[in-house]
């Protein structure tokens, strides 16, 4: 199944069950947004992404804990 097709719910179980890291999806909806936003023209840059990586990259640390 498609990260995307996924409830929120299901996506916090399996972040929970350790089979989908942080980083994945966090690195899929920020693709998402770049080939969206080619349609949509919703954004004016996307300058975060390497903040927003680390930050998921944190976030997967914590949970191996």
């Amino acid at each position: 199944m498609m990260l995307s097709n996924m409830t929120i719910s299901k996506l916090s179980s399996r972040l929970d069950e350790g089979s989908l890291k942080s980083v994945d999806l966090t690195r899929h909806y920020l693709e998402k947004a770049k080939r969206m936003n080619k349609v949509i023209n919703a954004y004016i840059q996307f300058d975060l992404e390497e903040c927003l990586l680390e930050q998921a990259c944190k976030v997967d640390k914590r949970r191996e804990v």
